[in-house]
């Protein structure tokens, strides 16, 4: 039951006015309080009202002496952020005595509000990185304290002080999505009992970029996805898409193509952009790969680069069909002229041949013909020759009379030629028969040779027969003379 409003209390018997025993002044007089129920939320706000700081303990049993008079107030039922203590539920008639009074120890100053802060000048990281934070007090009194770190109301990080330090240090290294929040600091007493109102906040982003994605298509409609293997043909059209999942809006996307420093930047529209390439050459073959970047509260983010896409330039199949057909068609016309040509060869072997046969045929008679009639000359003349001398030796009468005998020979064998199977006595007798036929002289042929001979040793006596033969078929008349 709250009886009293606006009443005076002090601290009496103690080490200055924030320390001592609790009276309260009522009805002109001053009465104690008893100690049923008196805890750390009375005090509290015992030191609240009396501008003592903070509640360092509550005292019972009497502990700064016994009191006089009446005791005001029992059971006392603070929960801490009341303003003046008559307005916290109590008793006001009860059985106590002052052996029960109770007590408050404060700080002795009102504690003023930290400041929070980070050492960096960037309230933005990415995952990994650390973070220091600092709280701050103006002042420090004369007792011990703890200050602690709080994110989303929930404590993080406590850390002891002594009496002479201002400020106070909290690191969190290799920061991760869930050290993402607001920060805040507050001075606490060494039991816990926050004994400061709490400090400013500090919003903390953790920026992170999952890796983008990278894919290609073609001016046919292929699809292909990193690390998949894709395939364009030359001269076609093809176009690398980057997108990646993130809540941060704008930024650019880097498009990197391995074995070189070429990069292609683009910005990115609803987190996504396409790098088009119109005519695809065998320069465009390797491997790309793309990253994202955004800036985020004045500091540049990249995430990780994509997975390598492999670009394979492909020939165009139209110059090979087109090759294709043009090397058909020639074997086609090579087969057809495979034969004519073996056919053409062989003919213009076989026609130089018949000409050279012909025209070697028609010089060989023509030569022939010269030589036959060089040798015909050459017998004629040898053949005069030795009808001179066979006339010289027909006078003597053993030749006449050999050459009638050998007329009446031949007239006894009826025969009309006689053919000699001697070569001498053909030559003989050729020669004798001729002679016989112009002058009616008689030579006896087995001496003809001898007489050819003779006179001529450069003769072979065996080529005379063919030699008269020769003649004789080439001068006319009757190639055995008969001597009748």
């Amino acid at each position: 039951l709250n009886l009293l409003e606006n009443a005076q209390i002090k601290l009496v018997n103690g080490n200055g006015r924030c320390s001592g025993r609790v009276e309260v002044y009522t009805y002109g007089r001053w009465e104690t309080v008893c100690d049923d129920r008196w805890d750390m939320n009375d005090a509290k706000v015992v030191c609240k009202q009396l501008g003592c700081g903070i509640a360092v303990s509550a005292k019972v049993g009497a502990y700064f002496g016994w009191g006089s008079g009446r005791i005001r107030m029992n059971n006392v039922a603070c929960t801490g952020s009341e303003s003046t203590l008559t307005e916290c539920s109590h008793l006001r008639y009860f059985n106590c005595h002052h052996g029960k009074d109770a007590g408050v120890v404060c700080s002795g100053s009102r504690l003023k509000t930290p400041i929070l802060y980070t050492k960096s000048s960037h309230t933005t990281f990415s995952p990994g990185e650390g973070i220091v934070f600092i709280c701050s007090v103006p002042q420090r009194i004369a007792i011990p304290v703890t200050f602690e770190l709080h994110r989303g109301g929930s404590l993080i990080m406590t850390q002891s002080l002594r009496t002479t330090e201002t400020i106070c240090i909290f690191t969190l290294s290799s920061l991760q999505s869930r050290h993402q929040g607001k920060y805040s600091c507050v001075q606490a007493s060494q039991k816990g009992q926050k004994i400061s109102s709490f400090s400013n906040a500090v919003d903390i982003t953790i920026v992170i970029l999952h890796q983008p994605n990278i894919s290609l298509s073609t001016q046919n409609g292929r699809m292909f996805w990193a690390p998949q293997q894709s395939v364009v043909t030359r001269g076609q059209s093809f176009s690398i898409t980057c997108s990646i999942q993130t809540q941060y809006p704008g930024g650019l996307f880097h498009l990197y193509f391995s074995g070189s420093n070429k990069t292609e930047t683009k910005p990115s529209v609803n987190h996504t952009t396409s790098f088009t390439f119109p005519v695809a050459d065998y320069e465009d073959q390797g491997n790309y790969s793309c990253s994202y970047e955004v800036n985020v509260s004045s500091r540049i983010f990249h995430s990780t680069k994509t997975d390598l896409l492999p670009v394979n330039i492909e020939a165009s199949p139209v110059p090979f069909i087109v090759s294709g057909a043009v090397v058909g068609l020639l074997l086609l016309l090579l087969l057809l002229l495979i034969p004519f040509l073996i056919w053409r060869k062989r003919k213009d072997r076989q026609t130089p041949r018949m000409i050279t046969q012909r025209e070697c045929a028609a010089c060989e008679d023509k030569d022939e013909e010269d030589y036959v009639n060089t040798e015909a000359f050459y017998n004629q003349n040898r053949y005069e020759d030795v009808k001179i001398q066979c006339r010289a030796g027909m006078n003597a009468p053993r030749t006449k009379k050999k050459c009638r005998n050998n007329q009446h020979k031949s007239k006894a064998a009826g025969k009309d030629e006689v053919i000699y199977e001697n070569t001498d006595a053909i030559m003989c007798r050729a020669v004798a028969e001729k002679m016989c036929s112009d002058d009616n002289d008689y030579l006896d042929p087995e001496e003809i040779p001898y007489k050819v001979r003779e006179e001529n040793d450069y003769l072979d006596p065996e080529e005379i027969p063919y030699k008269v033969r020769e003649e004789k078929d080439y001068q006319d008349d009757n190639i055995y003379a008969n001597c009748e």
